[in-house]
């Protein structure tokens, strides 16, 4: 079971429809029973971070309520995320097919995450 333990997000432009808005999204830090995502929001093709946010989830026993470890198989999905720089392409990281392959990761990586908890 996880839980959100920690927000936090900073607005540094507004954003409104009919704006397009796009999310990058990495693995900052993974400890021994959290984990922290951090997301930027971009507003239609600007090359300029619109918000940022993060939030940290904790694997929790769903009965004691109590952190326990990531088991090794949340790791090994959580792991090849961590340090990516997806959230700062615009600023010249990951680009093009090289971000489309590591959302694809991720979101296949939440799906695995999601079934384990």
């Amino acid at each position: 079971m996880s839980r959100v333990e920690e927000t936090w997000t900073r607005s540094d432009a507004e954003m409104t429809f009919p704006d397009v808005v796009t999310a990058d999204i990495r693995v900052a830090r993974l400890g021994n029973s959290s984990v922290r995502y951090e997301i930027g929001l971009f507003r239609n093709d600007e090359e300029t971070v619109a918000a940022e946010d993060f939030f940290v989830h904790v694997n929790v026993d769903h009965l004691a309520r109590r952190p326990v470890h990531f088991g090794h198989v949340a790791r090994r999905v959580l792991e090849p995320l961590l340090g990516s720089d997806v959230f700062h392409n615009r600023q010249g990281g990951l680009l093009g097919k090289e971000a489309r392959e590591l959302a694809e990761r991720f979101a296949s990586a939440a799906k695995d995450i999601k079934g384990l908890l």
